[in-house]
């Protein structure tokens, strides 16, 4: 239980509405590959048994290139399109389905999806079955959800967002306990 925390109300309870989180696993290696009409890129590494410096060409992006992140946006987000969903105009990164009235927040690898508990099933299937994804997670009376740091939780009232357990780590990482 929560009580007692600041928190914000996201929306009054309603049973008919499901939250749920699911995470792509590495995500950027996942994202579409270069075309041959691109430059090719290389990488240099050297070996550790001989030391000598051996070079291979990239299919695809690797983790702490400059453009990693945002081949996986152009990856994630015209799929999300193809599937149906509309981008939001004055927020990139939430993406609407009309018809199955399905709401998918993105944060980089990290989804936040709001519909009937049919449709988040639909979605999370959907998404699972184009990228390697970790398990999703739901959020259900008395089992809250982090994502992002951020707890949400439901009570017979409502559905919360607290902030608590990233403000503390933060103050101890600040040294400002």
């Amino acid at each position: 239980s929560m009580s007692g925390v600041r928190c914000a109300v996201l929306a009054p309870m309603d049973e008919s509405i499901a939250l749920a989180s699911i995470d792509i696993a590495t995500a950027f290696l996942q994202s579409d590959r270069f075309r041959d009409d691109e430059p090719a890129r290389y990488l240099k590494v050297q070996d550790p048994i001989s030391g000598q410096w051996r070079y291979f060409r990239q299919l695809g992006v690797v983790y702490g290139s400059a453009s990693a992140a945002k081949r996986w946006e152009n990856t994630l987000h015209p799929w999300l399109e193809s599937q149906g969903f509309q981008q939001g105009k004055n927020e990139k990164c939430v993406f609407y389905h009309p018809e199955r009235k399905c709401v998918v927040i993105t944060y980089v690898d990290d989804l936040l999806i709001r519909s009937s508990v049919e449709n988040v099933k639909w979605f999370t299937e959907l998404v699972k079955g184009r990228f390697d994804c970790k398990d999703p997670q739901w959020l259900d009376m008395g089992k809250p959800l982090d994502h992002l740091g951020m707890t949400i939780f439901r009570d017979e009232e409502g559905v919360y967002v607290s902030m608590e357990g990233y403000v503390d780590s933060m103050l101890k990482r600040l040294d400002m306990e």
